[in-house]
């Protein structure tokens, strides 16, 4: 579940107000972004996304994307990410690390949100 307003094209970035997702049965984890102007931050951009390892065709729930796939990192603790452009905000398609997967299972437009709770501060080093 994700609560947030965006105003770009797929995978492009853009502005975001407020981003917060709440994995079922979890409290909901406000995720870091520019407080200043509130964009999304570019995975394509700097070490955020890792190494290329190649474009690649990844099948989920959600459909069949031509995505970009990243590792960061070497063996068991490796962490991959696919990344396509048909994908609002981050473009984020898919995510594998050592103790979490995750894959975008639907995107449709009209989506009410339920988030419960007071969200609390995401930390990226829970990934790892």
């Amino acid at each position: 579940r994700r609560l947030g307003e965006h105003g770009a094209a797929p995978g492009v970035g853009g502005r975001l107000r407020r981003p917060i997702v709440q994995p079922e049965g979890q409290l909901p984890l406000a995720l870091p972004h520019d407080d200043a102007g509130g964009t999304v931050p570019d995975l394509d951009a700097g070490e955020g996304a890792g190494t290329l390892v190649g474009t690649q065709h990844v099948r989920l729930d959600a459909g069949t994307f031509s995505a970009r796939h990243y590792r960061r990192g070497d063996g068991p603790r490796a962490r991959h990410v696919w990344i396509s452009d048909r994908v609002p905000l981050w473009g984020l398609a898919r995510f594998r690390g050592p103790t979490v997967e995750m894959s975008l299972v639907a995107m449709g437009t009209g989506a009410v949100s339920r988030v419960t709770g007071e969200p609390v501060p995401f930390d990226p080093a829970s990934l790892r």
